[in-house]
């Protein structure tokens, strides 16, 4: 996406999908229009599992045994251990809501992200 002459695109952090939909909401009934939620994540989406491909096990093992879900992954996570220490964990502001407004408008739009939890 390339922005034209005078838009600014603001990029705000939400730790829930409610919070991040609400700002969405407050944004829209004060005229912006170009907003967009996505979740992000240092995981792949399960999805991606969910094909038919030869995988590494399968090739190796000669078998089927492999299920296809990423639980391992997710359970060799280091912070799966509670040893974690700190509250800052990636993730923990993992809805990210884009938002493209004139340059005018931006001192509005982050005053009502932020007022919703938003990291910007």
């Amino acid at each position: 996406m390339q922005l034209e002459t005078g838009e600014r695109s603001i990029l705000a952090y939400f730790p829930t999908a409610q919070q991040a939909k609400a700002a969405k909401e407050i944004l829209k009934q004060q005229g912006y229009t170009e907003t967009r939620i996505d979740r992000v994540s240092e995981y792949p989406n399960s999805e991606l599992y969910n094909n038919s491909a030869a995988t590494l096990a399968t090739l190796v093992l000669g078998t089927e045994a492999y299920d296809g879900y990423p639980s391992p992954l997710l359970a060799a996570d280091p912070s799966v251990s509670g040893m974690a220490g700190s509250s800052e964990l990636p993730g923990n502001k993992s809805f990210l809501l884009t938002l493209v407004t004139s340059q005018d408008k931006i001192d509005q739009a982050v005053k009502i992200v932020k007022e919703h939890g938003a990291s910007v």
